[in-house]
């Protein structure tokens, strides 16, 4: 097994091109992979969406507008990116407006490497070959390295642009990837070869197939009987041409008497009818076995999409652990961890985009607006349980309204104010009158 994850290794690091093809068909054909981006693209930035602030001032309408076109969807393709490669290789072009927006390089336009942070530099300057080292004042006053041990190297034949690397996963030494979903390949790749071998499986079971075998049913009393033990080779032939003739004529007695039959019967013009020889028998062929349990292993391969991007697994199998019974008495607490585990996942991801769309604006409108950007996740809670927060007076009506506009698409009415007033009324003033009232008639009858 250990030689196996070895050479495994080894082959994903020495070939690059063959990585980023088994990624891209696992991103572009497996739909529990495209359902768990999509969940993703959608908590993170299916709130308020992107917000923008130059101190306390917003942005103006017509920025907002170019903000929501163009670094909405750049934070889209950054997420997918992200859960590809694991870092985001992004280059600023010009819109048809001649604007600059940033874009992301779509994976299979890229290579890359990891390399040294300070590889630009020399190794071993030549003009310092013969000297005597600096002296422990001369290395203190000298100037610091700043760029990292590791980066990426990123180069493309699709783009003259500079191409700019945010890094979402830190890069390693010994891996060439090392995003969430590379991780997923090797069982991918199990995966569809236990797919083609169901299909081939189905496909030959699924071919009508017969086999006959000649089978000469004599007996020996009946040969001694007939006294074929004692004939001449040239009686036999005569005798084999006599049988051979008389199994030809049959045949065609029995081909024309089905086809009658098909005629009477109103059977379709493509079925075939097989009539075996005389002294043969028929056998079917075996039915080719498929791999036992794949259903077992789709959902496992589920389990691990998940797992690796960080969703709860009961979201992304549509609460396919529903039916356990112990699951069922702790659905609660369940459901609470299951929050907590996609928030703090789309927290993560929101706290990268905020910083990848400040350095794309700096490198765009450059360094002296000082620009704030915040995304906020979109919470997973029930309508029941945002209804009781919003009761209980834990929301206010501004982010309550905000909230159900982005979750189920209509905005708190103008008239929740006055009801949710009218509703406590009846629950605390009516009551306490009525019991006045009940005291009152008591007393004028007795």
């Amino acid at each position: 097994m250990n030689e196996s994850i070895a050479t495994w290794r080894a082959i994903n690091n020495s070939s690059l091109s063959e990585l980023i093809r088994n990624l891209a068909i696992l991103i572009h054909d497996e739909p529990c992979v495209k359902f768990a981006i999509r969940i993703l693209k959608s908590h993170c930035l299916g709130g308020s969406g992107i917000q923008l602030r130059y101190g306390n001032v917003p942005p103006t309408p017509n920025f907002k507008k170019h903000i929501d076109n163009y670094f909405t969807s750049f934070c889209q393709d950054a997420i997918v990116s992200y859960l590809s490669v694991g870092f985001v290789p992004y280059r600023i072009r010009l819109n048809e407006k001649g604007a600059k927006v940033p874009e992301v390089l779509p994976l299979g336009t890229f290579t890359w490497h990891v390399g040294r942070g300070n590889q630009s530099k020399a190794a071993t300057p030549w003009e310092s070959i013969g000297k005597p080292p600096p002296s422990e004042k001369e290395e203190k006053s000298g100037d610091m390295d700043t760029n990292p041990i590791l980066r990426y190297v990123v180069q493309s034949a699709y783009c003259d642009e500079t191409i700019h690397v945010y890094d979402f996963e830190k890069p390693q030494i010994l891996f060439s990837c090392t995003s969430p979903l590379s991780a997923l390949i090797q069982p991918y790749l199990l995966l569809c070869h236990r797919r083609e071998c169901m299909l081939k499986a189905e496909a030959f079971n699924c071919q009508p197939s017969l086999v006959f075998e000649q089978q000469e049913k004599v007996l020996i009393n009946d040969i001694s009987n007939t006294g074929l033990a004692i004939q001449t080779p040239k009686d036999i032939d005569g005798k084999n041409n006599f049988e051979h003739r008389n199994i030809g004529e049959r045949q065609i007695m029995l081909q024309q008497l089905i086809e009658e039959s098909k005629t009477l019967a109103h059977m379709p013009k493509e079925s075939i009818a097989i009539v075996a020889p005389k002294n043969h028998s028929v056998h079917a062929i075996e039915k080719a076995v498929s791999p036992q349990d794949i259903q077992k292993d789709e959902m496992q391969f589920c389990k691990m999409v998940a797992m690796a991007c960080g969703l709860p697994v009961s979201m992304l199998m549509q609460g396919g652990e529903s039916g356990n019974a112990s699951s069922r008495e702790n659905w609660a607490e369940n459901t609470e961890g299951s929050n907590r585990m996609l928030l703090d996942t789309c927290r993560g991801i929101n706290f990268h985009l905020e910083s990848l769309l400040t350095r794309v604006h700096a490198q765009i409108y450059g360094t002296d607006s000082n620009p704030s950007f915040k995304i906020h996740t979109l919470p997973v809670i029930p309508f029941e349980h945002m209804f009781q927060a919003h009761d209980a007076q834990l929301l206010d009506d501004s982010h309550f309204s905000l909230i159900l506009n982005s979750t189920w698409g209509f905005p708190l009415s103008q008239n929740a104010v006055s009801a949710r007033a009218e509703k406590r009324k009846a629950e605390y003033v009516l009551p306490y009158r009525d019991k006045e009232k009940d005291k009152k008639i008591k007393t004028e009858t007795k």
